[in-house]
């Protein structure tokens, strides 16, 4: 059996209605942003979809009102580094029956409205797969927090046989943990520490959301990085960074002021400059210093590196003209008690960007929606 044609939000929970009739009531097309915003949106399906060469591929879809998408794709067996994530627009064609995604480098991905809760792959030729295995995503009941996949962070807990997280996100929902991956690795250094039973422990952990067999949604570990106990989830609540709100306007001004003419009048490449991040969500960014200050350095055959203020990261980008898009990003696996947020709130942002431009010193990374959601000083680190 071959793997189907490849095809990675909320920001909060909303109460379940019928999904075609709001797709339909949304505007078909790509270019064509919602009036308004319905609550059945945003949506979230997930399933788990049958693989060539693995045990199955965990899908998680997430549809937003303004039409964008993002779709995670973790290869059971294969690791943390298998894992992809696509972001991109959705349209419907005009009987509301064909959902299409579109991502910046890959091929469009189609699927079938079954029904309000049910989305079913179609193979290239937009034509149903006959098959006794699952190509069907379920949508949930709620809509779940923006971007839950990735590294995570939440609150551990084990009643009985089985354990549970609490993700630090808007909503704070509640899963049970696959017996699968590094759910071990978790269990064990949890226990290390002499936990009262129900007592919870902060966790940080590469993972995923999943549908398996006997119908729960379950939390999967794909690499665990470390417990703190009696720590409760940091800062704002959130395991993503909260949806961009800075014009590009006011993200250039925050950025480090006026540049000088001479430098004005030269900018610099995007490949092959070390860029600092200087600006986050529209928020000045922390002061750091040392090798691991956030940063990037887009390498010439489509590498990038850098670091996110606790790990070293790398991954890889594809550019089209003045569209970007990151993928396949990882790092090293240090638990770091200071600037986690702030790393996962950046690699969330790698995650959204689609576009850039340089203006004088600066690189700004834009989202979907023209929105500034990163910018960058050019510059070296390390001091």
């Amino acid at each position: 059996m071959g793997h189907p044609s490849k095809p990675a939000v909320p920001t909060s929970c909303r109460p379940f209605q019928p999904l075609r009739l709001v797709l339909l009531g949304l505007g078909l097309g790509w270019g064509l942003a919602a009036q308004a915003a319905p609550p059945a949106l945003p949506a979230t399906y997930i399933g788990e979809m049958p693989c060539a060469n693995c045990v199955g591929v965990d899908w998680q879809l997430d549809l937003e009102a303004d039409h964008s998408f993002q779709l995670s794709q973790a290869y059971r067996g294969k690791g943390v580094t298998a894992a992809v994530r696509r972001n991109g627009r959705w349209s419907l064609d005009a009987k509301g029956d064909v959902l299409t995604l579109e991502a910046p480098g890959s091929d469009s991905t189609r699927l079938s409205v079954q029904n309000p809760e049910r989305l079913r792959l179609l193979d290239g030729e937009s034509r149903s797969i006959a098959s006794r295995h699952n190509y069907e995503l379920v949508r949930l009941p709620q809509a779940l927090p923006a971007r839950v996949s990735g590294t995570l962070t939440g609150l551990y807990s084990r009643q009985g046989k089985e354990g549970s997280i609490r993700l630090c996100a808007p909503g704070s929902p509640q899963f049970p943990v696959a017996a699968e991956a590094a759910y071990g690795v978790l269990e064990s250094a949890a226990g290390k520490l002499g936990r009262e039973v129900g007592e919870a422990q902060l966790v940080r952990f590469a993972g995923h959301l999943a549908s398996r067999r006997d119908g729960q949604v379950k939390v999967v570990v794909d690499r665990f990085y470390g417990v703190w106990p009696q720590a409760g989830c940091p800062g704002s609540d959130a395991v993503a960074a909260a949806r961009p709100a800075a014009s590009p306007a006011t993200a250039k001004a925050g950025a480090g002021g006026t540049a000088s003419p001479a430098a004005a009048s030269a900018p610099l490449p995007l490949v092959g400059t070390t860029w600092r991040l200087v600006q986050l969500d529209g928020k000045p960014l922390s002061r750091h210093r040392g090798n691991l200050a956030p940063h990037l350095l887009l390498q010439a055959d489509g590498r990038v590196s850098g670091a996110g203020g606790c790990n070293r990261i790398l991954g890889s980008y594809e550019l089209k003209g003045q569209r970007i898009g990151f993928s396949q990003m990882g790092g090293t696996l240090m638990a770091c008690m200071h600037h986690m947020d702030e790393e996962q709130a950046f690699l969330n942002a790698l995650g959204w960007a689609q576009s850039w431009q340089i203006s004088d010193r600066h690189l700004l990374l834009r989202d979907g929606d023209g929105k500034a959601i990163a910018v960058f000083q050019a510059g070296s680190v390390g001091k």
